[in-house]
């Protein structure tokens, strides 16, 4: 009997799970500031606001330039606009944004001291 529920049970998810297809692609952030500006991405109602602060943001660009390695970006093509959106992201590239069009000054970063 549990193995027939468990086939059943089975049956139920195969029944019901979609097919999800992913590819992953590697930009730098020049380019990924460069699609955002042209508006080939776009940030959906359900993301947040733009909550990231000035060190925050400083913070960011910092980490960029001194090459830290920094979390994927994940977008969600939607059918119905013909445009990606920004699923998980979207502080990080508005932040890209603001900064290649020299909107965000850095502030309050050290100097990095290099080893003699």
């Amino acid at each position: 009997m549990e193995k027939e529920l468990q086939l059943k049970a089975d049956e139920q998810i195969k029944a019901y799970s979609k097919k999800i297809d992913f590819y992953t692609s590697e930009y730098t952030v020049e380019i990924l500031a460069q699609k955002v500006s042209a508006g080939e991405y776009t940030v959906p109602e359900y993301q947040r606001e733009y909550t990231w602060d000035e060190p925050r943001k400083c913070k960011f660009i910092e980490s960029l330039i001194i090459g830290l390695p920094i979390p994927f970006v994940f977008f969600w093509m939607n059918d119905d606009t013909g445009k990606l959106e920004i699923v998980d992201g979207s502080q990080r590239l508005r932040t890209l944004d603001e900064y290649f069009k020299n909107r965000l000054t850095l502030d309050g970063l050290g100097k990095v001291r290099t080893s003699s």
